[in-house]
C-alpha cells in the first residue's frame, strides 16, 4: 500500500483498512517551527469506545483530559500509553523525561540516554520490559498528579514554555475541547481528535529535518498497532506487546521476499578486493578516527599475521574487548583475516560473567585497548593493547595471513 505524505495543508484521512471513513473538518494547523514539516494522517482502527475501559484506573490516580468524563480520561490516558511505549521502541531507549501540561492536555516527551535520568526526578519516566502495562499506566499517573499539584502551587505547568526540552509531543482532543496550538519546537507531535463516525483519527506532523517520510510512516503505524495490542491484550507486560505492525511486516516481506543467492567467499576476500578496486574511499568513519579502504587493509593485513603467529588460524577463538570504535571494526577484520572466529564482550559486564564466558571459550589471545587490559590480566595469556602506532610498528607482509580458511569454518560465536 503506498503511503499518503503530504506535504502542505491541504490532504485527506489516510485510510488504514477496509471500511471508509468520512472526511473530517481540519481545525486550525499546529505548527512545528521548522522551515521543513511533513504531515501524515491514518485513522486508527481502535475507537473511543473501545478504550474506555481497558485498563480502567481510579480517576484519583489519573490525569485528567481537559475535564472530561471519565470514559475520555480512559481514553486519554491508554492513547498516552500507546505514545509513551511507541516513543520508547523508536528510541531504544527505557527512560523517558516526561511532562504534561494540563491546560491545553498536550504530554512530552524526550528519550534519555543511559546516567541521563537522575537529574529530571519526578518527571522521570522508566519502562522496564518486564512491567505491565498498568505498571506504566501507574507511572504516567503519578508523574501527571505532580504536574497538577505543581501546576496549582505555582499557576501554571511546567510543560508550558519549557516543551524545547522535548523532541516529541501527544495530544488527544475529544470533539467538544477547545483547540490550542504547541508553543515551541518539538521533532515529532501526534494529535488524536474524535471523528464524526465514532472513529478516532491521528496526525503526525513531523520535522522531515528529524525523521524520513517513511519513519514517520512506520512511527503512526506503529502507535495504532501497540493501541490495539493493548486493548486486546491488557495484561501482559511491556516485552510481550508486538510492535511490529502490519505496515512494517508487509514491508519487511517485500525486503525479504528475494533472496541472494549464495556467495562461496569470505567477508574478509570481498573487503579485499574492494579495497584493491577503490583504495581511497571512505571505508570507517568514527568518533575515534576515520579510515579508507586501503588504510583498514594495511592495518588489518598487519595484525592478522601477528595474530597467526600467536596460533591463531581456522576454528580458533579470539576475544574482541571493544567500545564501538574503529577498533572494534579493525580488530574483527584481522581476526578473520587470520583465520580466526571472534567472540565480542563487554568490560562492563559483571566479572564473574566475564570470567565466565572466557573460560567457555578457551581463548589464548584477546584483542583490547589500554583501558581494559587490566582487569583480563590473568584471564588471558596473550593480551593485545591495539592503537593505530602500535599495528603499524608491526612488519608489512605482502602473501596473505591465512589462505586455509573456508566460509564454513567459524567467524563469530555468541556466549550469552
Amino acid at each position: 500500500m503506498a503511503p499518503l505524505i503530504h506535504e502542505n495543508e491541504s490532504f485527506s484521512p489516510y485510510q488504514s483498512n477496509a471500511s471508509s471513513s468520512k472526511s473530517v473538518p481540519r481545525e486550525s494547523a499546529k505548527s512545528i517551527p521548522s522551515s521543513h514539516t511533513g504531515h501524515l494522517e491514518l485513522v486508527l482502527s481502535e475507537a473511543p469506545d473501545t478504550l474506555h475501559h481497558v485498563l480502567k484506573m481510579d480517576t484519583d490516580g489519573g490525569a485528567l483530559c481537559n475535564g472530561n468524563s471519565a470514559g475520555v480520561d480512559n481514553t486519554f490516558k491508554i492513547l498516552q500509553l500507546a505514545w509513551a511505549l511507541t516513543t520508547s521502541c523508536f528510541t531504544s531507549a527505557n527512560s523517558l523525561l516526561f511532562d504534561w501540561d494540563s491546560n491545553s492536555g498536550i504530554s512530552c516527551l524526550k528519550a534519555l540516554s543511559t546516567g541521563q535520568g537522575s537529574q529530571f526526578g519526578d518527571q522521570l519516566l522508566i519502562i522496564e520490559p518486564d512491567d505491565s502495562l498498568r505498571q506504566v499506566l501507574d507511572k504516567l499517573a503519578t508523574i501527571q498528579r505532580r504536574a497538577r499539584e505543581c501546576a496549582k502551587q505555582t499557576g501554571n505547568s511546567d510543560a508550558e514554555g519549557s516543551t524545547d526540552m522535548f523532541s516529541t509531543a501527544f495530544r488527544y482532543r475529544n470533539a467538544s475541547a477547545s483547540n490550542s496550538e504547541i508553543n515551541s519546537e518539538v521533532d515529532i507531535f501526534l494529535d488524536v481528535t474524535d471523528a464524526r463516525d465514532g472513529r478516532l483519527l491521528a496526525e503526525l506532523v513531523f520535522s522531515s529535518q528529524a525523521i524520513t517520510d517513511p519513519l514517520a510512516l512506520s512511527v503512526l503505524h506503529t502507535f495504532d498497532h501497540v493501541l490495539s495490542s493493548i486493548r486486546m491484550s491488557p495484561d501482559i507486560t511491556v516485552e510481550e506487546v508486538n510492535m511490529c505492525s502490519p505496515h512494517d511486516r508487509q514491508h519487511i516481506t517485500q525486503l525479504t521476499s528475494h533472496v541472494s543467492e549464495s556467495n562461496e567467499r569470505c567477508l574478509h576476500d570481498m573487503f579485499l578486493e574492494h579495497s584493491h578496486t577503490n583504495p581511497d574511499a571512505q571505508a570507517v568513519v568514527s568518533w575515534d578516527g576515520d579510515l579508507t579502504y586501503g588504510e583498514l587493509d594495511d592495518l588489518t593485513s598487519r595484525l592478522s599475521h601477528r595474530l597467526v603467529d600467536l596460533g591463531v588460524g581456522p576454528e580458533v577463538f579470539v576475544l574482541s574487548c571493544f567500545k564501538k570504535s574503529t577498533w572494534a571494526i579493525v580488530s574483527r577484520l584481522a581476526i578473520l583475516r587470520a583465520g580466526g572466529a571472534y567472540i565480542s564482550i563487554d568490560a562492563a559486564d559483571p566479572p564473574a560473567y566475564l570470567t565466565s564466558v572466557i573460560q567457555r571459550a578457551n581463548a589464548k589471545v584477546m584483542l583490547t585497548v589500554a583501558e581494559f587490559s587490566d582487569q583480563f590480566q590473568g584471564l588471558v595469556p596473550n593480551i593485545i593493547e591495539l592503537s593505530k602506532d602500535g599495528i603499524l610498528s608491526l612488519p608489512k607482509k605482502v602473501e596473505p595471513a591465512c589462505t586455509t580458511v573456508r566460509p564454513t569454518n567459524a567467524s563469530d560465536l555468541s556466549l550469552r
